[in-house]
């Protein structure tokens, strides 16, 4: 199959592809600045309260939770000489380690991390911590800027969509706010961001309104279709004159 066969949604400066990324990552030119991604975890055991504490899930055989290997290498392929990867993992230690030898293993350097804290964690089915933040390794390949100002917090507090309940259906959804933060500090204006875990679009949506091109694989054809449907309520395209007007902006 070619790249335009996986080609579920375009418009000017976002392209929308649906299928599986270690077989579209394949296809890609090397042009990301930034991968910014939230993969499925693998966790073991995974039994949560989803709906703010009212339902109680068992997440061992659900396809979000099912671990894709053999990714990262293929996304640092299609990363520019100088560039970032920002993947969302589980917090238990076996998970972090996973990553960090994934990365390494991807000819990638592990750089920082960046948190999101939950202000009203959901409660926990297990006898352990509630989960109160959400973590993001920050890994980098060759030597990319620093595009943010020089006090950018490593964390961004408050509520997740599905806590807050203004979701756009995915169950691991992550705030915007915060992949504004990273889009911004981690990719200059006109730059593209690629998330090979797209879900329901919101590190598109997040390139879109910080004037950046992205690129978004997602498996899960009612993942696109909320994708979809996401970027067309947005009033503003993003395309070249537009981008020539703003380069000489402060984007707050």
């Amino acid at each position: 199959m070619s790249l335009r066969d996986y080609l579920f949604y375009e418009e000017p400066s976002i392209q929308l592809y649906c299928g599986d990324c270690r077989e579209i990552l394949l296809l890609l030119e090397d042009r990301a600045r930034l991968v910014l991604t939230d993969p499925p975890y693998g966790i073991v055991g995974g039994l949560f309260w989803r709906r703010s504490g009212t339902a109680l899930e068992n997440w061992d055989n659900n396809p979000e939770n099912m671990q894709v290997d053999d990714w990262a290498g293929r996304a640092s392929t299609v990363m520019l000489s100088d560039a970032y990867l920002a993947e969302f993992c589980s917090m238990q230690i076996p998970h972090l380690e996973a990553t960090f030898e994934r990365h390494r293993k991807a000819g990638l350097i592990p750089w920082t991390r960046y948190l999101i804290v939950k202000s009203s964690p959901a409660p926990c089915a297990r006898p352990i911590f509630v989960s109160a933040f959400e973590e993001a390794i920050i890994s980098r390949k060759g030597g990319p800027k620093w595009q943010g100002t020089r006090y950018v917090p490593n964390r961004w507090i408050g509520q997740t969509p599905n806590r807050s309940h203004d979701s756009w259906g995915h169950p691991t959804e992550k705030p915007i706010e915060p992949l504004q933060v990273l889009v911004r500090s981690l990719a200059e204006v006109g730059a593209t961001v690629l998330d090979p875990f797209s879900g329901s679009g919101t590190t598109l949506e997040a390139a879109k309104l910080e004037h950046r091109r992205a690129i978004g694989i997602e498996i899960e054809p009612k993942y696109c279709e909320l994708t979809v449907k996401r970027l067309r309520q947005e009033i503003l395209p993003l395309s070249l004159p537009i981008l020539a007007q703003t380069e000489n902006l402060t984007l707050l």
